[in-house]
């Protein structure tokens, strides 16, 4: 027999949808049957799975399977799931995560040395972030640096975005571009960075396993400091429009150097 979800539990988790609150409680708030599937399927903490009154049946595996991992089980009444929930139409099902580290230096140990290592400075659209985090799992990815000023992995749009990905995909939130210059020495991965023109094309780079690039923000680029420090700048052929949106430029340069062998 579920306990009923509190009034209180219910106002506190849908406070996660704010960074502020994710920050001092250290969870956050997963939405839907796709991604409580995947954080059970991965090694994602769950401290509460929430079910709404009338679904235990249609989820019933995943309660099963939750249990089974000592997470605690809560049922709400439709009308409190709906006021806890992020989303306009939920599913009925959500999931309260401990939030994964972001330590930079393990997410570097971590880094598959077969595959290019992608850095991510000063990126602020979640739906970008989340379509990267899931282009990286799924070109076999383990590993994603991120810039401390950028938007937060964990805010609802970028894990809807990622598909679950996220919980597949370490992310090691930098503190600054010197960090990431001396990174890339320490791990002994070339330098790269993206630019608009004048650069090498992803098909013409040579040993992309080796190379630990950095695509910018949206509408600034890379900064100065990653453009002087890098060893090469790579350019995506084309020229229709001004630019390419930056999650299919990464997802570009996924494509482009899976297929290279070294």
């Amino acid at each position: 027999m579920m306990e009923p979800l509190t009034q209180q539990q219910a106002k506190d988790f849908g406070k996660l949808r704010l960074k502020k609150f994710r920050d001092e409680q250290q969870c956050m708030l997963l939405e839907g049957e796709r991604l409580v599937t995947d954080a059970l399927r991965s090694p994602a903490a769950l401290r509460m799975v929430i079910v709404e009154r009338g679904k235990e049946d249609r989820y019933a595996a995943l309660l099963d399977s939750a249990e089974a991992r000592g997470s605690e089980l809560r049922i709400a009444a439709p009308k409190l799931f709906e006021r806890m929930a992020d989303t306009r139409s939920p599913q009925g099902i959500a999931a309260v995560a401990e939030l994964p580290a972001l330590d930079p230096e393990s997410a570097l140990e971590q880094a598959d040395d077969r595959l290019p290592l992608f850095a991510l400075h000063g990126v602020t659209d979640p739906g970008n972030l989340g379509t990267i985090i899931r282009s990286t799992a799924w070109f076999g990815g383990n590993t994603l640096l991120l810039s401390a000023d950028s938007v937060d992995p964990f805010s609802p749009k970028v894990v809807r975005g990622s598909m679950g990905a996220i919980f597949n995909v370490r992310i090691g939130q930098y503190p600054s571009a010197a960090w990431l210059i001396d990174a890339a020495e320490r791990s002994n991965r070339r330098l790269a960075v993206t630019s608009a023109e004048g650069g090498t094309a992803p098909g013409e780079v040579a040993h992309s396993s080796s190379i630990l690039a950095v695509l910018g923000n949206e509408a600034y680029g890379v900064p100065e400091e990653l453009m002087e420090a890098s060893g090469m700048r790579v350019t995506i052929p084309g020229g229709g429009t001004e630019s390419l949106n930056l999650s299919i430029s990464h997802a570009i340069l996924q494509f482009s150097w899976s297929t290279q062998k070294g």
